[in-house]
């Protein structure tokens, strides 16, 4: 069992690794949006009561991303917009911290419950960081495959 476990491990290169990841994070990040959508449902009240529509697209696209993420064929498109949507979520959560927010933000991700507070921020550059690694490294591989 150990030496079919590292033979899988032997054929994964850091892209998919940080992807699988990353997979992990927006399909937890959906599905606890799913378990609690009342209160993701209340932040986006909170910012604007338009975008009350956007909760169900969001959680869809976040847990779309995570699939997406895990099969080589979407990986491409999936992590530029799971890097996008990371960018607009890690402004979101920069902007309740400047103005000393430490409500939920409604992500729920797996580390922690979704606080606002600089341990969330710096989470967010991390997985911006990691996005930024899968998407260069798939760049650069273009037209030869991943590894």
């Amino acid at each position: 069992m150990i030496a079919k476990f590292l033979k899988i491990l032997d054929r994964l290169d850091e892209t998919k690794i940080i992807s699988y990841f990353l997979s992990l994070v927006f399909i937890s990040a959906g599905i606890s949006k799913i378990l609690d959508i009342d209160v993701f449902r209340s932040v986006l009240i909170s910012v604007d009561k338009s975008l009350e529509i956007l909760t169900f697209p969001i959680v869809f696209l976040e847990i779309w991303i995570g699939v997406g993420l895990i099969f080589e064929g979407s990986m491409r498109i999936s992590i530029i917009v799971g890097f996008i949507m990371l960018l607009i979520f890690t402004g979101f959560i920069f902007y309740e911290y400047l103005i000393g927010s430490t409500s939920e933000c409604g992500c729920g991700v797996l580390f922690m419950r979704g606080k606002v507070n600089l341990l969330h921020l710096i989470q967010n550059f991390i997985l911006i960081f990691l996005s930024l690694i899968v998407l260069v490294n798939l760049t650069k591989n273009k037209g030869r495959g991943l590894k």
